[in-house]
């Protein structure tokens, strides 16, 4: 019925495979996330031939964890992005390799990819044209990275708000002298330095043509927030550590099951139903619970038998009727 329903499969070596049958558990190998509506028809279809109703598992019941009540299982997507992100991760740990020094010579025209991380950049925006692996790299990561707004550290260059010709700025030599920050352009009062002030504060040679570009560029009421706040407060601008979640992006707890979790939190950022339900039961029960989820997922990845499975399955539902009894 799977082969006649229409849907695609894979050409490997030749040999169309789409469906692939071992005892009693089948497997889809469909060519698109477009084939799951008409694989889903067929199976439906099956299902009422046969008598039989089709259960469904919701993917955030497989994706998440055991302990949010999911069954742990592995997302090609999420993975995909994972070591993209665990790329990123060698990238900044070891920029002095060999094998970065194409990536460093690209992301030194932004400052360098540590100074671009912490910036709320805007792949579009960007005044250097990035390839398709580094513009994912730096999209996950900002799906992960929580740009917290202070407005003593808001970034001058490769900021989404600061445009010129439909570009975000970056200046080299600027960056060299130490600006990097908006706050850097202002005196004790919140007021732009002027052209000859600027240069004489940091011992900079620029026109005043790209003077004006600059100071052109930061909207008006981004000035205003952080005049009020460069006023009232004697804050140096600091750069922000690439922290997340207390785990700094260098660090060896950046592992890949991490960055796993963050992205599953990402993907699927709702509780599962049955974590409504746990809510008015004891910690002895979430935890009859829990080993019960973890059960389950056993018996969903050990290859057994007719028998052994039978006899499992009727010893989950003995443990289920216990936890039911004890409430």
């Amino acid at each position: 019925m799977i082969k006649n329903s229409g849907a695609e499969g894979f050409n490997i070596l030749g040999k169309h495979i789409i469906i692939t049958q071992s005892a009693d558990n089948t497997t889809l190998f469909l060519k698109s996330e477009n084939q799951i509506v008409t694989a889903l028809d067929s199976i439906n279809q099956f299902s009422k031939a046969s008598g039989e109703k089709c259960h469904y598992i919701r993917k955030a019941d497989m994706i998440k964890s055991i302990e949010e009540g999911g069954m742990n299982v592995i997302d090609f997507i999420v993975m995909n992005d994972v070591l993209k992100l665990k790329w990123l991760n060698s990238f900044v740990s070891h920029k002095d390799s060999f094998w970065f020094n194409i990536p460093n010579a690209i992301f030194g025209k932004l400052g360098g990819i540590d100074f671009l991380l912490c910036c709320d950049y805007d792949l579009q925006r960007l005044p250097v044209k990035l390839s398709d692996f580094h513009q994912q790299v730096l999209r996950y990561w900002n799906l992960i990275f929580k740009h917290n707004f202070t407005p003593h550290n808001t970034p001058l260059w490769n900021n989404r708000c600061i445009l010129s010709n439909r570009k975000s700025l970056f200046e080299g030599y600027w960056m060299e002298k130490g600006i990097w920050a908006i706050s850097h352009l202002m005196d004790n009062y919140g007021n732009f330095l002027y052209y000859n002030d600027l240069c004489d504060k940091f011992n900079l040679q620029c026109s005043a043509r790209e003077y004006n570009k600059v100071i052109k560029a930061i909207l008006v009421s981004l000035q205003t927030m952080i005049q009020q706040f460069v006023l009232y407060s004697n804050t140096v601008p600091e750069m922000r550590p690439l922290c997340i979640e207390g785990i700094h992006l260098k660090s060896k707890q950046f592992t890949n099951k991490f960055i796993r979790k963050l992205l599953t939190k990402q993907y699927f950022p709702s509780q599962l139903k049955r974590k409504y339900v746990l809510q008015e039961f004891s910690e002895e029960a979430k935890k009859i619970m829990k080993d019960l989820t973890i059960l389950k997922c056993k018996l969903c990845v050990l290859p057994q038998s007719n028998h052994t499975f039978v006899l499992c399955f009727a010893f989950f539902l003995y443990i289920l009727h216990l936890f039911f009894i004890h409430l």
